[in-house]
């Protein structure tokens, strides 16, 4: 079984934003490990995280509009893990915009 390790970046994301989907395979299984969301504005910036099912209209918050202090960072899983089914995806809105830092492991 092949482990990748994968790490997917999104800078100044705003609008509903897709920052990770796992190999679109359903042999693939896929968990996100970090989720850093990062401030890089002047002001505070309010973010949401969600799990979406593209094949349905099945949508879940991770975590919804957290707010992140100016020139801070946020890990939203702390140590929590999510497993990412396959044909799903884990998109990010904010206001203003943060950088998006995403881990996962993926073993086929």
């Amino acid at each position: 079984m092949p482990i990748n390790y994968i790490s997917a970046q999104k800078a100044n994301v705003t609008t509903a934003t897709t920052c990770y989907q796992p190999v679109t395979s359903s042999t693939v299984q896929a968990t996100m490990v970090g989720c850093l969301l990062a401030n890089t504005n002047t002001v505070s910036a309010t973010a949401t995280v969600t799990l979406i099912n593209n094949g349905a209209t099945v949508t879940t918050n991770i975590i919804k509009n957290v707010q992140i202090p100016s020139g801070n960072s946020l890990d939203i899983l702390n140590a929590a893990r999510i497993v990412v089914p396959y044909n799903y995806q884990v998109q990010v809105t904010s206001s203003p915009a943060v950088d998006v830092t995403i881990s996962s492991i993926e073993v086929t």
